[in-house]
C-alpha cells in the first residue's frame, strides 16, 4: 500500500511537471509569434468630411494647395451632382464654388495644367448618355470654359495622368450604335497653348479597359489594373513620352494576388505610387493599400485604408513635404452603396500601430 502511494505520488508530480512544461512552451511560442507578425508601414489620419452629398465616382483635380473635388452619383436619391467643391490642405476646410456646367455626370476624368483645372467625359444613369465634353476651370475667376471636346467614342471610366504639366486621357468605356458597351484603348494628349488634343498618342497597349488606375513617376506614366469587361485587368503598361510607346512592366498581381482591382485610387509624392481600395472581382470592394517599387517593379503592401473597403474614391497630393506633417496622400468619398463625405491623408514614413 505505501509503494502504490509512492507511485501515486510520482506520478501526479510528473504529470504536474508535464503541465508546466506545455504552459512554458506555449506561452514561449505565443511571445516568438507575437513578435513576427510584421508591422504594416502607413498612417491614415481623418480630415474635415466633405461638405456636399455623400457620393460615389466624384473627380478631382489639385492647384497648388487646393484640391477641387465635384461630380459623382448618390445612389440613396439617384441624383448625378453638377455641384464642385475646392478643400484647403493646409487649413483643413472646404468651400462650395461655382458649379461644373455639363450634364451631372459619374465616372468623369479630371486633371490639371496650366494652371487651370479640366473635366469631361463621363455617364449619366437618369438618360443612359456618356459623354466626351470637355470644360476648363479658372481658379481666379471660378469660372468654367467649354473646350474641345475629347476625341473618339463618349465614354465613361476613362483615366489621367499629367506629365511635365502635359496631360493625357485615355482608356474607358464606350458605347457603339447600338448601344453595346465597348471599352477602348484609345489615348489623347492635351496641348495647352493650341487649346485642342493632340491624337497621334500610341494607343493604351494593354487590353481595352475602363477604370483602370494612373500615376506619374520620372516622368513617365503608368497605366494598370482597371475592368476588361466583368474581370479585372492585371496587367501594367509604362508611357514614355518622348518615344510615344508603351513597354509592358511586370503584371500588378505577380508578387501580390490580390492587387488586382479595378476603380481604385492611386496617388504619387517623393517619386513613389500608392494604390489603395479598389473593386475586385472576387471579394468586392476593398481597403487594402499597397506601394509600387519602381526599380524593382514590385508591389509591398502597406497600412490598409482606415475609411473602409470602397470603390469610386477619389485620391491625390499635396505638392509639399512639409505640409500636414508628411500627411501628403488623400483618399475619401466613394463607397459601397451609399457613397461618403469622409476625406484621410496619409503618412507612409511611420509604422502602423497593431490593435489601434
Amino acid at each position: 500500500m505505501q509503494i502504490r502511494i509512492k507511485m501515486n505520488k510520482n506520478f501526479q508530480m510528473k504529470n504536474k511537471l508535464s503541465v508546466m512544461w506545455v504552459l512554458i512552451f506555449l506561452v514561449v511560442t505565443l511571445i516568438s509569434c507575437r513578435r513576427s507578425i510584421p508591422t504594416l508601414q502607413g498612417d491614415w489620419k481623418s480630415q474635415a468630411s466633405f461638405i456636399g452629398q455623400p457620393r460615389v465616382y466624384p473627380v478631382c483635380f489639385v492647384i497648388g494647395n487646393y484640391a477641387y473635388i465635384g461630380t459623382g452619383y448618390s445612389p440613396g436619391t439617384q441624383t448625378w451632382w453638377t455641384d464642385f467643391y475646392r478643400y484647403d490642405i493646409v487649413n483643413d476646410k472646404w468651400t462650395r464654388i461655382a458649379n461644373f456646367p455639363g450634364e451631372g455626370r459619374q465616372e468623369a476624368v479630371a486633371f490639371a495644367s496650366g494652371g487651370l483645372g479640366y473635366v469631361g467625359t463621363g455617364y449619366n444613369g437618369s438618360d443612359l448618355h456618356y459623354f466626351k465634353d470637355f470644360y476648363s476651370y479658372n481658379p481666379t475667376s471660378n469660372t468654367w470654359t467649354r473646350v474641345a471636346d475629347l476625341p473618339g467614342p463618349l465614354r465613361k471610366g476613362a483615366t489621367s495622368f499629367v506629365i511635365n504639366d502635359t496631360a493625357y486621357v485615355g482608356t474607358g468605356l464606350s458605347v457603339d450604335t447600338a448601344n453595346r458597351q465597348i471599352p477602348t484603348q484609345l489615348f489623347s494628349r492635351w496641348n495647352n497653348a493650341k487649346q485642342q488634343w493632340d491624337t497621334t498618342i500610341a494607343p493604351y497597349s494593354g487590353q481595352q479597359i475602363y477604370g483602370a488606375f494612373s500615376f506619374v513617376l520620372n516622368n513617365t506614366g503608368f497605366v494598370a489594373g482597371g475592368f476588361s469587361g466583368s474581370l479585372t485587368n492585371n496587367r501594367m503598361y509604362e508611357y514614355y513620352p518622348s518615344v510615344n510607346k508603351w513597354v509592358k512592366k511586370a503584371n500588378i498581381d505577380s508578387n501580390i494576388s490580390q492587387l488586382k482591382r479595378g476603380d481604385a485610387v492611386a496617388f504619387t509624392f517623393n517619386n513613389t505610387a500608392w494604390v489603395a481600395t479598389g473593386a475586385a472581382s472576387a471579394g468586392g470592394s476593398q481597403a487594402d493599400a499597397y506601394q509600387y517599387n519602381l526599380a524593382q517593379d514590385t508591389w509591398i503592401q502597406v497600412n490598409s485604408f482606415e475609411g473602409g473597403a470602397r470603390s469610386g474614391a477619389i485620391g491625390f497630393s499635396i505638392p509639399s513635404a512639409t505640409t500636414n506633417n508628411a500627411y501628403q496622400g488623400y483618399l475619401g468619398l466613394g463607397g459601397v452603396s451609399a457613397g461618403g463625405i469622409d476625406l484621410w491623408s496619409f503618412n507612409p514614413y511611420v509604422p502602423q500601430i497593431l490593435n489601434n
